[in-house]
């Protein structure tokens, strides 16, 4: 159970439990019929009122959560999407770079000097039996 379904569990027992002790208390009270109506009325009117406000007070706090995680949202979007960018750029210029020391070796022949030499084959592993 989140903490949203019990904060809206409390509301509805507390609006709930609030109808039945004040229906309680105006119907045990020694006041006559009329008074306890026009006073039961009056309450009604009022819980109604309180229940309203709640509710709007409830939807005007999930409209802002909601504006807030879609605001956090695209900010992180963005984030997510530059990243992406940045990767792609720098792949780019690494293929270029490597593509090109590539062509050069080829045409020249030698081997760039940030790639090892090749092993001589005397420190090669000679095969088993041979």
């Amino acid at each position: 159970m989140s903490s949203e379904d019990r904060g809206g569990s409390f509301v509805v027992g507390f609006l709930l439990g609030g109808l039945v002790g004040a229906a309680a208390a105006l119907l045990l009270s020694p006041r006559s019929g009329e008074e306890t109506r026009g006073t039961l009325r009056e309450t009604g009117i009022e819980l109604r009122v309180r229940a309203e406000e709640v509710a709007t007070k409830a939807k005007e706090e999930a409209d802002d959560l909601l504006i807030r995680g879609k605001t956090i949202f695209d900010v992180q979007k963005e984030r997510v999407k530059e990243a992406v960018e940045e990767g792609r750029d720098a792949a780019a210029q690494k293929s270029a770079e490597l593509l090109s020391k590539y062509r050069i070796s080829k045409e020249t022949g030698e081997v760039p000097p940030e790639t090892p030499p090749e092993m001589p084959p005397s420190a090669q592993q000679q095969e088993p039996g041979a």
